[in-house]
């Protein structure tokens, strides 16, 4: 009896029998991260090569603009810089070692739902940790530098902005009804005027907000109606529309818990947080909080 020929699919010309096995298996992970993932395709990556760490560089504010007599001397004025590094985490890993014997033998796909959880860990890692820093960046202070002259001082701008609305918990805040709906929109529009205040362009504003406020807002019949927006939503869907300018994105991810653990600059308390906007154009962020 001659042998049969398999057909040997993870073969590739000049490499090895097996070469095409892993990359297609990390193909798929990424396949299933970019889907489930909201935030990857707002994000900017930098590529660090060759260097350990990222350096971002910050200004002053500018002073008030001088009156210019004609024949006065322009020397200059003072003008202040600073900056703040980022650097690479470890690894984020998720694995899991399927047997080839289980695999040929199972009567059921072993490998799609392992290849499905090992792809949404990363990506909810990924957004839980950027949502994290989107907050903190909100909440830093602005910083106030002296200048080269010893004596001027500048006053770097804060990370972001923040809106407080009144209330021990979330659902005092924003209890599910139409005056919880109203009051998330309110801070929205505040929030909104902050942004305006600070200059940011109109474009690319993006709110991110949770089921449960996703539901509270779901109470206001203001924002589906069709004679006040021009793209007011679909209520039959749950398909919010535009709300003060920003898109609208549910996401389970927005942080609102006290996070002591993994790595320190992703710790902090988020129990008070209830949506994280940015305008991911401009690289500004806000945060909406109770208290």
């Amino acid at each position: 009896m001659a042998n049969s020929v398999p057909v040997r699919s993870l073969y590739q010309d000049g490499v090895g029998t097996y070469a095409l096995g892993i990359p297609e298996f990390t193909g798929e992970v990424f396949s299933i991260f970019r889907q489930s993932n909201k935030l990857w395709p707002m994000l900017k990556l930098r590529q660090l090569s060759r260097r350990a760490k990222e350096i971002f560089v910050r200004h002053g504010t500018s002073q008030v603009l001088e009156e210019h007599v004609p024949g006065v001397e322009m020397l200059g004025n003072e003008f202040g810089f600073d900056q703040f590094e980022i650097g690479p985490d470890e690894y984020a890993t998720a694995h899991h070692d399927i047997a080839f014997a289980d695999e040929d033998l199972a009567h059921f796909d072993i490998r799609q739902p392992v290849v499905s959880s090992i792809g949404l860990d990363l990506s909810t890692t990924l957004e839980e940790r950027a949502f994290r820093m989107l907050i903190k960046a909100a909440q830093t202070a602005a910083k106030t530098i002296v200048t080269s002259d010893g004596v001027t001082t500048k006053v770097i701008h804060p990370g972001g902005q923040n809106v407080t609305r009144a209330g021990l918990t979330e659902a005092v805040a924003y209890p599910i009804s139409a005056t919880g709906a109203k009051n998330f929109r309110d801070d929205m529009w505040e929030m909104a005027e902050k942004f305006d205040t600070d200059n940011v362009p109109d474009m690319n504003r993006v709110c991110f907000i949770n089921p449960r406020t996703h539901r509270v807002l779901g109470q206001d019949i203001n924002i589906w109606d069709k004679d006040l927006s021009a793209s007011p939503g679909d209520i039959a869907t749950r398909r919010l529309p535009t709300i003060a300018g920003f898109q609208i994105v549910k996401t389970t991810n927005v942080p609102t818990t006290n996070v002591i653990t993994g790595p320190t600059k992703y710790q902090g308390d988020y129990t008070l947080n209830v949506a994280t906007v940015a305008c991911l154009s401009q690289d500004a962020a806000q945060s909406v909080v109770f208290s």
